[in-house]
C-alpha cells in the first residue's frame, strides 16, 4: 500500500506526534534555556513529516529509509531585578539562536542504523547600567548513532551512542574587563534507550536517557561536565480515522556538574559564574507533562496543537536542583502549533512554540553577581523551526 496515499494518509493521522517538549539544561550542561532548543530537535514523538529526531530512539519504523534536515532559530527577552540591601539594579537579557541538524535512518531486514548531527551557536546579549553590554557566545554540535530492531511486529527497540562537544565565550560577572572573558571547551558522551508498543489503534513508549558526562580543561583546571538525563512514557491514540490525541510525562535527572561551581576570570582573578550571565541559565526543569491533539486539515496536510506544562526551580548553588530545597517550584506552559505536507516520498514541516516564564522573586545566597534576590522577572521565548524529510527503502 502506497503510505503517502490519500487513503493512508487518514489512517496514518492519527499516529502523528508533536512531541510538546522540554525544557532542558545547558548546551553545556546544567542549565535551562540552551539545552531547550537543542531538545526541540530531540523530539519524544515527531511533529509531523518524515524525520529521524526523536528522542526515544524507538519511535520510527525499520521498514522504510529517512533521511531529514532541519533548520532552527529562537529569540528570548527577559528583564529582572537585582536587589542587594537598597541597591536595586534592572537587568536585561536578549538571546538569539541558529540551529541546524541532518540526519538518516537506512533500515536492514528488521533493523535499521542511522546518524545525525545538530549544531548550535546562542548570542547572549546581557545590559547592566544601561552603560554595560556583555556579549557571551555558546556552541555545540552534537553526533548521535542509532540503532534500531524489531522485537516482534508490535514490540520495537531503539539504542542511541551520543557525543557532544562545546566551544563557549563567556564573563560571568557584571564587573569583567571586556578582554577577560572565559573560553571553555570539553566533550561529554553518554546513551539513550527507548521501547515502543504498536497497535492498530495506539502506540506507547518508555525511554531512558543518560545524563552525558565529560570533561573540560579551563586554563589548566580540570572540570567535570554533565548534561541531565530525562526518562519517561508517552501514549497516543487514534480516533475517528482523522483525530490524534496523545500524552507524555517525563522527569529530567542532574548529575554532579562543576558548571555550578564558581571559578574566577583568567585576568583579573574576579568571580566569575561558569554558566554565564542570563538568569534563565540557572532555570532547571525537574518535571514535564504534555497533551496534543492533531488532525487531517486535508489530504497529506496534518496540523498538531500542543501544551507543555513544565515544573523546575532556580538554582545558583552548587547541589543538585532536585535536592534544592531552599527554592520554590515554579510551573510554566509551553504552546506550540506545527503543520506538515506531505507529498509521494517528500514532506515539509513547520513547527513554532512560545513559553512565558513569570518568577515573582528568589534569592542567591552565594550573591552570585552581587545581588542577594531577584525580583520580577519575565521572560519570554519564541522558535521557529523548518523540516525537510525523503523517504525511501
Amino acid at each position: 500500500m502506497d503510505f503517502f496515499g490519500e487513503k493512508t494518509a487518514c489512517r496514518k493521522v492519527r499516529w502523528i506526534r508533536s512531541g510538546l517538549f522540554y525544557w532542558l539544561l545547558g548546551l553545556m550542561s546544567q542549565d535551562g534555556i540552551s539545552q531547550h532548543l537543542r531538545d526541540k530537535f530531540n523530539l519524544v514523538h515527531h511533529h509531523g513529516g518524515n524525520h529521524i529526531f526523536h528522542y526515544n530512539p524507538a519511535s520510527n519504523k525499520t521498514d522504510k529509509g529517512i533521511v531529514s534536515v532541519f533548520q532552527g532559530s529562537s529569540s528570548c527577552k527577559a528583564t529582572a531585578k537585582g536587589v542587594s540591601g537598597q541597591r536595586e539594579e534592572v537587568l536585561r537579557f536578549d538571546c538569539f539562536w541558529k540551529t541546524q541538524a541532518a540526519g538518516i535512518l537506512v533500515p536492514i531486514d528488521g533493523a535499521a542504523f542511522g546518524i545525525k548531527t545538530i549544531q548550535m551557536v546562542q548570542d547572549h546579549t546581557t545590559l547592566f547600567q544601561e552603560n554595560r553590554s556583555y556579549k557571551e557566545k555558546f556552541g555545540s554540535k552534537d553526533w548521535e548513532f542509532h540503532f534500531l530492531v524489531d522485537l516482534t511486529d508490535l514490540i520495537r527497540a531503539g539504542f542511541v551512542y551520543r557525543y557532544t562537544s562545546i566551544d563557549e565565550t563567556i564573563y560571568g560577572g557584571y564587573f569583567i574587563d571586556s578582554q577577560d572573558f572565559t573560553r571553555v571547551k570539553g566533550t561529554m558522551t553518554g546513551y539513550r534507550l527507548g521501547f515502543s508498543y504498536t497497535s492498530r489503534f495506539f502506540e506507547v513508549g518508555v525511554y531512558n536517557g543518560s545524563s552525558l558526562r565529560g570533561k573540560s580543561e579551563i586554563y589548566g583546571e580540570q572540570k567535570i561536565l554533565s548534561d541531565p538525563g530525562r526518562y519517561g512514557a508517552s501514549l497516543h491514540l487514534g480516533h475517528a480515522r482523522t483525530l490524534g490525541f496523545g500524552l507524555f510525562t517525563e522527569t529530567i535527572s542532574y548529575k554532579k556538574n562543576d558548571r555550578a561551581s564558581l571559578s574566577t576570570s583568567p585576568m583579573d582573578q574576579r568571580k566569575i559564574s561558569l554558566r554565564g550571565l542570563n538568569l534563565m541559565r540557572f532555570f532547571y526543569p525537574l518535571q514535564r507533562s504534555g497533551l496534543q491533539i492533531s488532525t487531517l486539515l486535508r489530504p497529506g496536510l496534518t496540523g498538531v496543537l500542543g501544551v507543555t506544562a513544565e515544573e523546575g526551580k532556580m538554582n545558583f548553588s552548587e547541589s543538585l536542583p532536585q535536592n534544592n530545597d531552599e527554592q520554590k517550584m515554579v510551573t510554566n506552559l509551553l504552546y506550540e502549533m506545527s503543520l506538515a505536507l506531505s507529498k509521494d516520498k517528500l514532506s515539509i514541516g513547520l513547527y513554532g512554540w512560545t513559553r512565558r516564564n513569570r518568577i515573582s522573586s528568589f534569592k542567591d545566597r552565594l550573591s552570585t553577581f552581587g545581588f542577594q534576590e531577584y525580583q520580577g522577572l519575565k521572560d519570554q521565548t519564541t522558535a521557529m523551526m523548518v523540516s525537510l524529510g525523503y523517504v525511501f527503502k
